[in-house]
């Protein structure tokens, strides 16, 4: 049982990690105004103010 609580914990925290990430990133690319996707050929430009 000891365990599953640790593994629980452990999987909990990577959670929270990984949200934390997300929001940063939601941040950042709504402080830039733009974002990009990347593409077979590189980095494509999504729309926004900043450079293509």
């Amino acid at each position: 049982m000891k365990a599953l609580e640790d593994e629980n914990s452990r999987l909990k925290c990577l959670l929270t990690d990984a949200i934390l990430d997300n929001a940063e990133l939601k941040e950042i690319v709504g402080k830039s105004g733009s974002a990009c996707r990347e593409t077979a050929g590189g980095l494509t430009h999504l729309g926004g103010s900043g450079p293509e």
